[in-house]
């Protein structure tokens, strides 16, 4: 590793970390939730306006960028070269969910070296990441032969149209890094398959049946209404004060039950909570409840049991990637008919047919049925692929982290719709939470999500490292 240029990396890093942090917090005042489209907005207003003010930030660091395809996404060149490296980063961001505590969502914060806010981390931070990375190698002339490529998305949390439309408009770069995850390496995704289940027989008591706030994320909060009936209204009551996770409310005629939960990433359920199925506990417990509906809610307490697919019948593992899960993150009506959505994030030797399969065999002969599928398989790079040993080797020589190794997850990021892609940083391998950050609170996807300011700027360094590494394989 070239040291001078390591060291000088750092200085300049710190010279600047004002601005990185000014122009994340500038990005994260967005509130780019994807939306209803509209011209020149296909992923709604506010993920276009996410757009035009990261175009107009790398405008005034002396880049020229342009929005494609109709606003679905921003691209920014940097150099000539006969080879390409890619940097996808995204600028849309999941709901805002519930229970924020330390600000608000779109409010971010800088507290004790972190900053906190909606997108902060997941993923303005590995936008910032990428446009600093690029500025800071033309600004301290790194002898980089490559042309540079930043993509900037708006679709990454809910399809990944965005970055689709790339792959079929404009050429594949040589090798792409994705700041979106966690070091040393991500060197293989679990496949993501997507479904709603719709149950078949139309409530008779319920008024309402919803909850969560995106499908990749683990429902924390659901609720219920019903006409008011003496009998029912007592059980409930009864039912709703046995539980912690519960709460019950009567206005107007109208009972209202609160199911609470612990929310996570949907490819990270261990310590969440769904609420969609305390809620679907309590229902199912309450005889005054017409049987067609205990009947639904019965379903949902069996499939909603566990984060591992054991219920439905697609448990599965692989050396690869690990462990399937399978998580809840919407709960509703249509037409009449309690409807929850799945996320699995299965492992890289399935195939989403068989998951498919799998749903189709636990709800069919209950006449539930099934909409809105969708799925991508994963993708793995062996480990001792010559590139991913280079950004190890790099990784390892910057932080002293010797002990890391390549790993994959169940996050989905750019780099499974992409050619020679992984996900690499900028978040620390081991990340502390800070001691004010309330238990299940910080993580992306999260409420109060936190990216701690050193931490980040060194996994820029590493970022910027790694990239002139990738440039000296590509012509060598």
């Amino acid at each position: 590793m070239n040291q001078d240029l390591k060291s000088r990396v750092d200085t300049w890093l710190q010279q600047h970390r004002s601005e990185i942090v000014r122009d994340i917090v500038a990005l994260s005042r967005i509130p780019s939730v994807k939306g209803e489209p509209a011209p020149g907005a296909p992923f709604g207003k506010t993920c276009r306006e996410a757009l035009e003010a990261a175009v107009a930030l790398c405008s005034r660091m002396g880049f020229e960028a342009q929005i494609n395809h109709d606003g679905s996404y921003a691209l920014m060149h940097h150099g000539e070269g006969k080879k390409s490296i890619g940097i996808f980063g995204h600028l849309d961001v999941v709901p805002e969910g519930n229970d924020w505590r330390l600000t608000e969502p779109f409010e971010p914060l800088e507290r004790e070296g972190h900053l906190i806010g909606r997108g902060v981390s997941d993923n303005k931070g590995g936008v910032v990441a990428g446009l600093y990375a690029i500025a800071a190698l033309r600004e301290l002339g790194a002898p980089i032969k490559s042309r540079l490529t930043l993509f900037m998305g708006t679709d990454e949390e809910s399809g990944m149209e965005d970055v689709q439309l790339f792959a079929r408009e404009q050429q594949m770069p040589d090798f792409s890094l994705v700041p979106d995850t966690e070091f040393p390496v991500c060197h293989g995704e679990k496949g993501i398959f997507k479904v709603y289940a719709v149950c078949g027989d139309k409530s008779e008591a319920l008024l309402s049946f919803e909850g969560g706030v995106a499908i990749n994320v683990v429902c924390d909060e659901a609720r219920a209404t019903l006409k008011e009936e003496p009998a029912l209204a007592a059980e409930l009551a009864t039912l709703c004060a046995a539980s912690k996770w519960m709460e019950y409310r009567l206005d107007g005629g109208i009972i209202t039950v609160i199911a609470r939960g612990i929310a996570s990433h949907a490819s990270m359920p261990d310590g969440s909570r769904n609420a969609t199925h305390e809620l679907a506990k309590t229902l199912a417990a309450c005889t005054k409840l017409p049987e067609t509906d205990r009947k639904a809610m019965q379903k949902l307490v069996a499939v909603l049991g566990d984060s591992y697919g054991e219920a439905i019948g697609i448990a599965a593992s692989d050396e690869k990637s690990g462990r399937l899960t399978c998580v809840n993150g919407i709960a509703q009506m249509r037409a009449g008919c309690v409807a929850v959505s799945f996320d699995v994030r299965y492992c890289v030797t399935l195939d989403g047919a068989q998951v498919l399969e799998g749903f189709e065999q636990c709800f069919a002969p209950d006449g539930w049925h099934l909409e809105g599928v969708t799925y991508s398989n994963g993708y793995h790079i062996p480990a001792d692929d010559e590139r991913i040993k280079a950004l190890l080797k790099v990784y390892h020589e910057v932080s002293g982290d010797l002990e890391a190794k390549p790993y994959t997850m169940g996050g989905g990021t750019y780099a499974r719709r992409l050619q020679n892609a992984v996900a690499f940083g900028p978040e620390p391998r081991i990340s502390k939470l800070p001691d004010f950050m309330p238990p299940h609170h910080g993580g992306a996807h999260q409420p109060d999500e936190v990216l701690e300011i050193d931490s980040y700027l060194k996994g820029i360094e590493i970022f910027i490292l790694a990239v002139v590494e990738l440039d000296a394989m590509l012509h060598a």
